[in-house]
């Protein structure tokens, strides 16, 4: 029999290699840390926790935030904006959600709150007439990315200050696109399109508005000026279908920016006299620049008295209009004062010419 001769063989070779050293590697692994951390190898420093929050896409991570709260749904959305604070930052995942929002909880000035998503989250009031998709009577705030709809109004503010509308879509509305109202100051509409407004009432069709007119401060502001003082208006994309002035700007305001935007005027309704250009100026001390537009009603831009004391002190530069109408690139009313139409603005097919007073 050979196996039991061979059995004593096998165990004596088994035992001579595992006596055999091992053999070091010429480049070795450093200790494993859990969670993939390098090892702490100064023996006193503590690494920092990692960071849990999730990166905010887009433009969404441009505004500092403490804390993201992801909604995919209005139930979630709604019990966001209840629970929100300073410091919060809400993403929109791409959908649809209800709109007839009333924002009231404001942030501050270090710690504001960003509702954003893509264009593809999409909030919609579901009526031209009876709500706004966004009213917003709170302040420090940014709204980023998203798509606004089907509302009497995209957005309407009161006694709102610093708040930031950026990279929205806004479209298909019975009235306005934007207004700030009510003492709301220090506000911006950046980098945005503005199509297709005033599908109810075309005169009321404004893209941007700036307070209210001065038959309206008794119902809003105490029959004082609605002093909605300081905002601008920049890079956005105003038109087509826009049916009322693409901005304006009403007496008892003071101190706005107009600039980078491209107006459309096709689409405008001529459904009352007053709608008769893409720039309206009531109030005193704007500075209205480097804008371009194409097909004006009758005039590219305007100053006009809605209230002695006001329409004076703002300044035209670097425009460029075409006007394709029989009226001015710029009209401004006999018996204003201080306001300033540069030479440097250009304006192409005008049937009156670059303006109805001598350029500076």
């Amino acid at each position: 029999m050979r196996f039991p001769l061979l059995l004593p063989i096998l165990v004596l070779l088994l035992a001579l290699r595992c006596q055999r050293a091992p053999v070091a590697s010429s480049d070795p692994e450093p200790p494993q840390v859990p969670g993939g951390a390098d090892p702490d190898t100064s023996g006193t420093d503590v690494p920092p926790p990692p960071d849990t929050t999730p990166p905010a896409p887009g433009l969404c991570s441009e505004y500092p935030h403490l804390r993201v709260i992801e909604v995919s749904t209005t139930a979630q959305l709604t019990s966001a904006l209840r629970a929100v604070r300073p410091g919060d930052l809400i993403r929109l995942a791409p959908g649809g959600y209800q709109g007839g929002l009333v924002i009231t909880v404001s942030g501050t000035n270090t710690a504001p709150i960003t509702l954003c998503g893509s264009s593809a989250a999409v909030l919609d009031a579901g009526t031209l007439s009876d709500r706004d998709v966004i009213t917003l009577r709170a302040s420090h705030w940014n709204f980023v990315g998203f798509s606004i709809t089907n509302g009497l109004r995209g957005v309407y503010a009161e006694r709102a200050l610093y708040n930031t509308l950026e990279d929205l879509t806004i479209f298909n509305l019975g009235q306005e696109g934007v207004q700030w109202s009510a003492f709301s100051s220090h506000n911006r509409v950046l980098k945005s399109r503005i199509h297709d407004t005033g599908r109810v009432i075309a005169e009321y069709g404004e893209g941007v508005y700036f307070g209210h007119a001065r038959t309206q401060w008794c119902l809003y502001t105490g029959c004082e000026p609605d002093r909605s003082d300081s905002n601008e208006v920049r890079d956005n994309v105003i038109g087509p279908n826009v049916t009322a002035e693409h901005i304006d700007a009403k007496e008892g305001t003071t101190g706005g920016i107009i600039s980078g935007n491209t107006f459309d005027g096709r689409g405008m309704v001529r459904s009352r006299p007053w709608v008769d250009s893409w720039v309206e100026i009531n109030g005193n001390g704007y500075t209205v620049s480097d804008n371009q537009g194409s097909v004006a009603p009758v005039d590219g831009f305007q100053v006009i008295i809605g209230l002695r004391g006001w329409a004076n002190d703002n300044v035209f530069a670097r425009n460029r209009a075409d006007i394709q109408a029989d009226g001015f690139g710029f009209r401004i009313d006999s018996g204003t004062s201080g306001n300033r139409v540069g030479c440097d603005n250009v304006v192409e097919g005008a049937g009156k010419g670059l303006s109805n007073v001598a350029c500076q």
